[in-house]
């Protein structure tokens, strides 16, 4: 059985982006299905080339509309097209690559690093339990990537350990996506299904009321 890689939204009432049958790159989005149109937009709404980072806009039959909000509607849509917030890229051949939701996206000095793909390296170090990625604040960098990180029974925070994951981390991917700063915690904030609260952490760090280890 063939399984085909696609995207939607309930807004847009039907999957917009998918691979096909003799069409498939895997782990790609695939290619805009017909009556839909897809583009990857810069920051000014301007479409990117291929291979470069930038937000997913799409335009079908149905859109997202909002009651008496016309500031989320401006927001949202523009030119009929409609903002998803996803964050991806298109390559030479058509097809769309998913790189994260952009509230999870990290920008520091001038990359986009995706949280999910610096937490997928960070559980596999023999010393994490559990993390959460974010971005802080910084005044040159725009933002830098923190790493809140709930250690394994037998480990203990150290200066050592700190420098060890950020080793371990730059191992396996480039270095500027490497945590700069890390944070030893008791548990991360979750909700009633389970899910981390990044936002809850990100207001957490402003006013320093972490659990914090050690």
């Amino acid at each position: 059985m063939q399984v085909l890689n696609g995207l939607g939204t309930t807004e847009l009432m039907h999957i917009f982006i998918s691979n096909r049958i003799g069409a498939v790159k895997p782990g790609s989005l695939g290619l805009p299905v017909p009556s839909y149109k897809a583009k990857v937009l810069d920051d000014a709404g301007r479409e990117l080339p291929s291979n470069q980072i930038g937000h997913l806009a799409v335009k079908g039959s149905s859109g997202i509309r909002y009651w008496r909000r016309d500031d989320e509607q401006a927001k949202y849509v523009k030119h009929g097209f409609n903002y998803t917030g996803d964050l991806t890229y298109v390559d030479e051949y058509g097809f769309f690559w998913f790189v994260g939701r952009g509230d999870d996206i990290i920008k520091t000095s001038g990359y986009r690093v995706s949280t999910q793909e610096v937490e997928e390296i960070l559980v596999k170090h023999p010393a994490i339990s559990e993390v959460a990625v974010v971005g802080k604040p910084h005044p040159k960098l725009g933002q830098i990537v923190k790493a809140f990180v709930v250690l394994k029974p037998g480990f203990k925070p150290s200066v050592e350990l700190e420098r060890d994951i950020i080793c371990f981390v730059k191992a396996s991917m480039a270095p500027y996506k490497a945590p700069r700063e890390i944070e030893f915690i008791h548990e991360l904030p979750k909700t009633h299904t389970r899910k981390i609260r990044r936002k809850e952490l990100a207001v957490m760090e402003k006013h320093g009321a972490c659990s914090r280890e050690g």
